[in-house]
Order: C-alpha cells, then sequence, then structure tokens
C-alpha cells in the first residue's frame, strides 16, 4: 500500500483509499488533473487543429515594443515664446503582421510632478519610428528622475 497526498485536504492517505479519512473526499488519491496520456493527446489535436484552421500560419496579434528611452534638455516654443524644458525621445516598433492603432503614453517624472503626454500613431507590420515629446512644465532647476514610454494596441 503506497502513501499520497489527498487531492482536496492534502492530508496523507492510500493510493487504494475509498474516501480521505480527514476530509471525506471521494477517491482522494486520483488526480483532479487529466491524466499525461490524455494532456498529451489533447495538445496534438488542439495543435493539428490550428495548423488546419490557420493555414499553416498562425497570425501574431499586434505587438508594440518601446525602446532607446532617452531624456535631455531641449528648448520649445509654447505659446510663441521660447520656452527651456526637456525631451523625452524613444523608438516604437510594430512587432505584428498587420498594421494597427497604438496608444503611447510618455511620462516624465520629475522633482516637480509628473507630466504626461499621450498619442495614437497607426504603424505598418515591421516598421520602427522615432517619436519625441517635449516637457516645457518643469523648470530648468527641476531634477529629472524618471522618463517613461509604454504603448498598447486600441482596439477598434
Amino acid at each position: 500500500m503506497a502513501l499520497t497526498k489527498c487531492r482536496e485536504c492534502g492530508g496523507q492517505v492510500s493510493t487504494e483509499a475509498d474516501d480521505c479519512p480527514h476530509c471525506g473526499c471521494e477517491n482522494p488519491a486520483r488526480s483532479r488533473f487529466l491524466n499525461k496520456g490524455v494532456q498529451g493527446f489533447l495538445i496534438i489535436v488542439g495543435g493539428v487543429a490550428a495548423l488546419v484552421l490557420f493555414g499553416g500560419r498562425l497570425s501574431e496579434a499586434p505587438g508594440c515594443e518601446v525602446g532607446d528611452v532617452e531624456i535631455s534638455g531641449d528648448t520649445f516654443f509654447v505659446d510663441g515664446r521660447l520656452d527651456a524644458g526637456f525631451a523625452l525621445t524613444a523608438r516604437i516598433a510594430n512587432r505584428g503582421d498587420a498594421a494597427a492603432l497604438f496608444k503611447i503614453v510618455a511620462t516624465l517624472s520629475t522633482s516637480e510632478g509628473d507630466f504626461e503626454r499621450t498619442q495614437e500613431l497607426v504603424l505598418q507590420p515591421g516598421v520602427t519610428r522615432a517619436v519625441q515629446y517635449g516637457f516645457h512644465e518643469p523648470t530648468v532647476n527641476s531634477v529629472t528622475s524618471q522618463g517613461r514610454v509604454s504603448c498598447r494596441a486600441v482596439k477598434g
């Protein structure tokens, strides 16, 4: 007689027990999951079905990738006047296999607060674009701590 753990309470039970002596669970030694043979069979059938349905080519969902995020001091015209601030630049790439609309959020965190810019951008598959966002709100005396850029596909 071998011992195993009850699938419900984890108490030790015989592999031949009809009920768990600790919690009363029926067939406590039986796995709550399908046995490995059945799991393997279902995985193979699912894989074959996917190949048939998608013609051997599974479509990749639109994926936005952000890279090369940098912060630098810069000047901008704001309401017709020259103002100093920070520029946040990044590279945005569409890693999917179809054109997609992406929402880009650029955030600059400084000692004077968090500032945000948003943009929607259509990118063709495999295309990488450089983007730049100007932040004139922080003064030149602020301490820049972090710049972040995120993007996600917009469902439409």
